[in-house]
């Protein structure tokens, strides 16, 4: 089982198939013993299945994993079948939690200077490394209201700029709660965009609230982060109750384990991009240059084709079933001949982004 982001492409899921088949871990790269589960899935499954209260009907559901690196969101039909549908197309951006780290990290060397923010990155690592897990702490407990000190090692004393002297003299620098919203709130502000661009498209399905948003991830534990999500004026006429777990940080690994135990429970997707074959098309002097012709009707020399078709067999955002099959028959090769060409979705890539 591997845990993939949903962007990822097929050159990159077949590279790790390569990496599994050289370590051992499977007899060859088209093993049906690998499986890959995308993070937003893995997330819902957790979600569903560990839920404090009992789903009931046929709901929309939404789930916002706020990762590490990333931040991905699932929309879905919680069916009949107790399986999940796909309603539409997911979305994601790279605003997670480091994101809100790199902030911190700017704040930090506009506090001390960038000559002593470098030397203490490399030359006190130690303490540097306890600095990070203390703000770890600080970034995932932040509810709006809390400030505090952050202590410095004295041998950047020398280092800091003229200016800052006086002010970090004791070594310590305040952070007040106004500070930790300003490292804070641009990233908040982005999630909470990307959720109501969500919501949006899910209110053109049937104008119905979303019944339950269910907020994971490393960052989704953050309170200050709910709060805002709770009091914002699109999240609250669209959706119902927002639901956190437990323990949001490792939603997507416990639900890895609910899908290698039934990789069906996701039982419809969407297409992430528009999978087809190329075929030719009639020469359009319009559009098209006679050097472009590459065969003949042979049955009448006096139409040419060009190789600019192309036969689809499923578009961008296509509802497609666990296990699906297109077919595409009756149509002739270059010498009449009648062809049936199929294509299984497991040979396509449903998680690449494309425009």
């Amino acid at each position: 089982m591997a845990i993939v982001p949903v962007g990822w492409s097929s050159q990159a899921h077949q590279s790790m198939r390569s990496a599994a088949t050289k370590a051992g871990l499977i007899s060859n790269e088209k093993s049906w013993r690998l499986l890959f589960c995308y993070e937003p899935e893995a997330a819902a499954l957790a979600c569903i299945h560990e839920s404090s209260f009992t789903i009931t009907g046929s709901p929309k559901l939404m789930f916002v994993d706020c990762g590490g690196g990333t931040v991905d969101l699932f929309l879905a039909r919680f069916n009949g079948d107790k399986k999940l549908e796909e309603l539409t197309l997911g979305t994601g951006n790279f605003h997670g939690a480091t994101s809100v780290d790199a902030q911190f990290m700017k704040f930090l060397a506009n506090k001390i200077g960038d000559r002593a923010f470098q030397e203490y990155k490399y030359t006190v690592p130690f303490h540097f490394a306890r600095l990070r897990q203390e703000w770890e702490s600080k970034k995932c407990a932040f509810s709006g209201t809390q400030k505090w000190i952050l202590q410095l090692p004295h041998a950047l004393v020398k280092l800091f700029p003229t200016d800052k002297n006086a002010e970090l003299r004791d070594c310590e620098i305040q952070v007040s709660a106004a500070d930790m919203k300003s490292i804070i709130d641009p990233v908040v502000d982005e999630i909470i965009s990307l959720i109501c661009a969500q919501l949006e498209q899910a209110r053109k399905l049937d104008g119905a609230k979303v019944q339950y948003l269910y907020l994971v991830g490393g960052f989704g534990s953050n309170p200050y982060l709910r709060d805002h999500m709770k009091g914002n004026s699109v999240i609250q006429e669209m959706v119902g109750s927002v639901v956190s777990l437990q323990k949001p940080d490792a939603a997507v690994v416990r639900g890895a384990v609910w899908f290698c135990l039934n990789n069906e429970l996701i039982q419809m997707r969407r297409a992430r991009k528009t999978v087809g074959i190329g075929v030719q098309r009639k020469f359009d002097p319009w559009r098209d240059h006679k050097s472009e012709i590459t065969s003949y009707d042979p049955n009448d020399p006096t139409v040419v084709f060009v190789p600019k078709g192309v036969l689809c067999f499923m578009s961008k955002n296509d509802a497609v079933a666990h296990n699906a099959s297109f077919t595409k028959g009756e149509f002739s090769d270059s010498k009449g001949a009648v062809l049936d060409q199929r294509l299984n979705v497991d040979d396509c890539t449903l998680s690449e982004r494309s425009n």
